[in-house]
């Protein structure tokens, strides 16, 4: 790993008020864990391993999640999130809103419902 500590500068598009706050948090990161992972290296812990994937991701501007982990063989993988344009659809729900391709309005298929509360004394 390298001696010299990685510069971290907040993205371009970082609110102004919020810049100082994130370059602080990447400052006080592990130096080496800003650096992109690379092949063999070795944690103590599941916790320890998530940290360093997470400080990294922080610095380029995504997430870290865990997918899947099992106890028996003492296996963990993880997987990475980012903002994205279209909402993951695991489970194959139907979309409550569609979109007019003319207009490029959403239009929403779901119909609220008639409701009649009967109350006394109150107008």
């Amino acid at each position: 790993m390298s001696t010299e500590r990685p510069i971290f500068i907040a993205h371009a598009l970082c609110p102004p008020h919020l810049r100082k706050q994130v370059e602080d948090v990447a400052e006080s990161f592990n130096p080496n864990w800003l650096l992109p992972p690379i092949d063999g290296e070795v944690f103590g812990s599941f916790q320890e391993c998530f940290a360093r994937l997470q400080d990294y991701a922080f610095s380029k501007g995504f997430a870290v999640v865990t997918l899947s982990s099992g106890k028996k063989k003492a296996r963990v993988q993880f997987g990475y999130i980012h903002h994205a344009e279209e909402t993951k659809n695991w489970r194959r729900l139907k979309k409550r809103i569609k979109e007019n391709p003319i207009t490029k309005e959403a239009i929403s298929n779901q119909k609220r419902g008639n409701y009649i509360i009967n109350t006394k004394g109150y107008s």
